[in-house]
């Protein structure tokens, strides 16, 4: 466990090398936020997809993952501290968006159109989760380098069609506690069953 924490502070140490990147992006993202209301959910996943994908990207560039090898970690543990610090992340960037748009409402700077608090934080974990689920097990046993096109077209459709989703879960006559399980049993399932696959190949790229 405790080598699993110091790889997750290790993740977090990575920001600091981007933090002008990341400035750019959330300065954008509220900029474009505040003139266009509607657009924080897009404006989410782009900070959301700044701290998971941005960082993996950078670690790959300047071989910070060929650290690990040397170091008395299991590359199931390094695997699960990208897990972790994606989800961290996610829910990070879904508290920073709700207190946004509830800012933005407390400031009459809107209003949002057909968007609630709920629709956003369930918008921005859609993304992350994608990210993290699909995008940085590609990132980690593929490389930026041969998965480029796969990778890119993965972190942009979650932005694209998050809030077109939740707009149809909610359109869906459902009773809500139902669809609330629902989809904490996929997102549960679905994130055992990449984090096996992505372990055991990682293993295999790793013993290679």
């Amino acid at each position: 466990m405790k080598n699993i924490i110091n790889l997750v502070k290790l993740q977090y140490s990575s920001i600091y090398s981007i933090k002008k990147y990341l400035y750019t992006i959330i300065s954008i993202a509220l900029i474009m936020t505040v003139f266009d209301r509607n657009f924080i959910m897009f404006a989410s996943g782009m900070v959301t997809m700044g701290l998971i994908y941005s960082t993996a990207f950078y670690e790959e560039k300047s071989k910070m993952n060929y650290l690990i090898y040397s170091l008395p970690v299991k590359p199931k543990d390094f695997v699960l501290a990208k897990y972790i610090y994606g989800f961290l992340n996610t829910l990070l960037v879904m508290l920073l968006s709700g207190i946004l748009f509830m800012v933005l409402n407390i400031l009459n700077i809107g209003p949002f159109t057909e968007l609630t608090l709920g629709s956003i934080s369930l918008s921005t974990f859609f993304i992350g989760f994608i990210i993290t689920i699909l995008v940085l097990p590609f990132a980690l046993i593929l490389g930026f380098e041969k998965g480029r096109l796969i990778i890119v077209f993965l972190v942009v459709l979650p932005i694209c069609f998050a809030q077109s989703l939740i707009q149809y879960i909610g359109s869906i006559n459902i009773n809500p506690t139902i669809t609330l399980i629902a989809i904490t049993l996929l997102v549960i399932i679905s994130t055992v069953l990449s984090y096996m696959i992505t372990s055991n190949l990682y293993i295999k790229k790793d013993i290679n």
